[in-house]
């Protein structure tokens, strides 16, 4: 019987662990999984190397530990913070998820919720995804 030839690993590598490094992370993962879920057997196989300067990953340098603050504000649309092009709306459906126990460790965060306008008149509507 003939060893199989080991195929060498695909590299990928990620600069930045914030959140648009895991985001590509994310996506990256999915679509291998879909590979396989659609039956692609001769797939390579992959190593993936995340290269960041801290010790966390997820949250980037804007939302560490070091650098937010309890006053920060979103200054942008909840759909656009989404990791996922084809769900919008996950950001804010993850926050409507949690907001009983964010709203625990966060007490002194007001919940304007209820009282935005809808639609937002500061989120423009989405445009159609480009295809490049």
């Amino acid at each position: 019987m003939k060893n199989p030839v080991k195929k060498k690993p695909f590299t990928f590598i990620i600069i930045g662990g914030g959140l648009t490094g895991t985001s590509m992370l994310c996506q990256f993962v999915a679509g291998f999984q879909a590979a396989l879920l659609q039956g692609r057997k001769r797939l390579s196989p992959i190593e993936i190397n995340i290269v960041e300067k801290s010790q966390v990953l997820g949250p980037g340098f804007p939302h560490s530990d070091q650098n937010a603050m309890p006053f920060h504000l979103i200054n942008m649309c909840a759909r656009d913070m989404s990791i996922l092009s084809a769900q919008p709306n996950d950001f804010q459906s993850w926050v409507d998820q949690h907001i009983s126990g964010m709203e625990k460790e966060f007490p002194m965060v007001q919940d304007i919720s209820s009282i935005r306008k809808n639609p937002d008149p500061d989120c423009p509507p989405l445009s159609p995804p480009c295809h490049g």
